[in-house]
């Protein structure tokens, strides 16, 4: 994890994000921790995992597919307006993350904002703040949703030993 800077700038080796819409919720995570998107038809609803809502496939193994909401809670369903599944690399395991809307913005175009002190929590998703125009987004990382996902991880690492 990229140490945190007191200056508003984001750390030195971060030069390019994705911005994931989840209707009125955004997460700025860096770009290098997105595998691929698809769409979310792809994803397979038989036997969701544990939090889930379904699977997809990624280089020959069953990745566990999310639906995170606006108040920031796991969904058993996936909203209808997430039509987006961003597969997220976290430490080497894969986890699918549905969104509604994938951007891509360059470190220079926003501004970066600790979080109030009466906002932090230690299971929050997400570190920073940012703006981008009038928009504000929660800066997190691949490796903080793994950690914030149902059960910490532990339906994300069941997939990888079925698919083995």
């Amino acid at each position: 994890m990229n140490p945190k800077r007191n200056d508003g700038l984001p750390p030195a080796d971060e030069t390019a994000y994705a911005l994931l819409r989840l209707d009125e919720l955004r997460l700025l995570v860096p770009q290098h921790d997105i595998r691929l998107l698809e769409p979310s038809v792809d994803v397979t609803l038989d036997a969701p995992p544990a939090g889930g809502i379904g699977w997809m496939t990624f280089r020959q193994q069953r990745v566990p597919v999310f639906s995170l909401s606006a108040e920031l809670n796991w969904q058993s369903e996936a909203e209808k307006s997430h039509t987006i599944c961003a597969l997220l690399e976290a430490e080497g395991r894969y986890f699918g993350l549905l969104c509604t809307e994938v951007g891509l913005l360059g470190a220079d175009e926003i501004a970066f904002h600790e979080i109030p002190r009466a906002m932090t929590t230690p299971q929050a998703p997400f570190h920073r703040l940012a703006l981008h125009g009038d928009h504000l987004a929660c800066v997190s990382s691949a490796s903080q949703i793994f950690a914030f996902l149902p059960s910490q991880g532990t339906s994300v690492d069941q997939g990888f030993r079925e698919s083995l």
